[in-house]
């Protein structure tokens, strides 16, 4: 067993914690209710739109060109289903959506882990549709509706991970995680909560002296 310093301690630590596989797997729980929802894109009386989110996937690859900050790049694709009207006639059709998020891992007081996300903007989102056999009407009026979609995503997005389980998911405290250590193990020992039960009150650590 080989030594080693608080700080080599404290990177290993967040790097063994936080795999892209548990985060996946978290993110992937917090997704799986549909998102619903309308867009004013032009006058009602013209075009009106709904939508429902379907979760499909999420991709997260580590960046090991930020080392030593554990830092993240995630994809998250699914579909998005449209209902909509246009001078009074009704059209479904479903978009494919992929989301790019960047990630990295910053401590805080006491002991407190977060994930922070880069905020996005419209070049963070992939829209693709399959333009065959919808009507013209609809086809003349695609490039408002997907600026419009582009928009109520990074919107959506942007509300939800400031916000709600998802951001409650990506802060651990480390010290509820301590308290539910054992020193001497036991033959039944204590289950560890989920990250996403582990909700801390964030103090930002001092910067370190030069």
């Amino acid at each position: 067993m080989n030594p080693l310093s608080y700080e080599q301690f404290g990177h290993e630590f967040v790097h063994r914690l936080l795999t892209p596989e548990r985060i996946a797997r978290e993110l992937k729980m917090l997704l799986a209710e549909p998102i619903e929802g309308t867009m004013n894109i032009l006058p009602a009386e013209i075009l009106t739109a709904r939508y429902l989110f379907r979760f499909a996937d999420v991709k997260i690859t580590p960046r090991p060109e930020r080392l030593p900050e554990l830092a993240l790049r995630q994809r998250i694709t699914g579909t998005l289903e449209l209902s909509v009207r246009i001078v009074g006639m009704p059209f479904r059709f479903t978009l494919r959506v992929g989301i790019r998020l960047d990630q990295q891992v910053r401590a805080y007081a006491p002991l407190t882990l977060k994930i922070e996300t880069r905020v996005l903007d419209a070049a963070s989102v992939d829209i693709d549709v399959d333009a065959h056999g919808l009507p013209s009407e609809i086809l003349d009026r695609f490039n408002v509706i997907e600026r419009a979609v582009r928009a109520e995503v990074v919107q959506q997005v942007n509300k939800r991970l400031e916000s709600g389980p998802i951001a409650k998911a990506l802060a651990i405290d480390v010290h509820r995680l301590a308290e539910f250590a054992n020193i001497i193990e036991t033959r039944a020992a204590p289950k560890l909560p989920a990250v996403s039960e582990l909700a801390p009150r964030l103090d930002p650590l001092p910067a370190p002296a030069v």
